[in-house]
């Protein structure tokens, strides 16, 4: 190979390579990001249990280490309500809830 040609040579092998890497990244983020997705919807994943008992500002659910119920955990206390359905087809749609407040786990 010629003196003049080796660099050009040299630009392609390292343009061609750029391209490869960059492929690797954009899969290990998008990786890293289905991860952390995981993570997250766990971390959120939303828990329903009953009020069984309150004394004062304190109240005991239905719910313990086995649900994934843990310290510090906080949620957002509702009271299920009437359902509704759609006007024309009457099929349910969901339920109206009564936000009745907010409780922390200790």
């Amino acid at each position: 190979m010629s003196r003049a040609a080796a660099p050009g040579a040299a630009l392609v092998l390292v343009l061609a390579s750029a391209g490869v890497a960059h492929a690797g990244l954009a899969d290990r983020i998008g990786a890293t990001f289905a991860l952390m997705a995981e993570d997250f919807a766990r971390a959120f994943q939303s828990m329903e249990g009953l009020i069984v008992s309150e004394e004062g500002d304190t109240l005991y659910l239905d719910l313990g280490e086995e649900r994934g119920a843990q310290v510090g955990q906080e949620f957002t206390i509702f009271r299920k309500g009437a359902p509704f359905v759609h006007p024309l087809t009457g099929a349910p749609l969901g339920q109206f809830e009564e936000m009745l407040g907010y409780a922390q786990i200790t």
